[in-house]
């Protein structure tokens, strides 16, 4: 594989995972009156912030999980998988009917998914500048570490 697709396919998994959080963020009020009504706004959008941080805190144990299945299976694998494990919960969030419509299920998917999505994204970033870091040409390393982290300060 060249190392323009490695850096690219490394790239797309983390900016798509930094800009569903940055969108959940800036949409937390919509989000908040669709899946966690409440007579006060203040209540629904901390939930969304709550379950917005359910997905960071599953971070570490996806760096153990991927990284363990990393050098056990490949490291392509791994970070395949995990790219997969973001895009696939973020489809469902999409598709998610609302509480109006199925009730507490509906929050409890949500939430679900975020965990998923977080554990993901915890093995994808480490997975991607490790996979990226072994398969890019010696001369090329550094620049393509910096331009995997620019392409996420870029999607916030």
């Amino acid at each position: 594989m060249s190392s323009k697709k490695i850096i690219f396919l490394a790239s797309v998994g983390s900016a798509l995972d930094y800009y569903d959080f940055m969108v959940m963020v800036f949409v937390s009020n919509i989000i908040g009156a669709q899946y966690f009504p409440s007579q006060y706004t203040y209540n629904s959008v901390l939930a969304v912030f709550m379950t917005f941080t359910v997905g960071y805190l599953m971070r570490p144990l996806g760096s153990i999980i991927f990284s363990h299945f990393g050098d056990k299976y490949g490291r392509r694998i791994a970070f395949y998988f995990s790219i997969i494990l973001i895009a696939i919960p973020l489809l469902c969030i999409a598709l998610l009917p609302t509480y109006q419509e199925i009730g507490v299920l509906a929050p409890i998917l949500l939430i679900i998914f975020r965990l998923t999505q977080g554990l993901a994204f915890g093995g994808e970033l480490p997975g991607a500048i490790t996979y990226t870091f072994e398969h890019v040409n010696l001369k090329w390393r550094t620049t393509a570490i910096a331009f995997i982290f620019s392409i996420l300060t870029f999607s916030a």
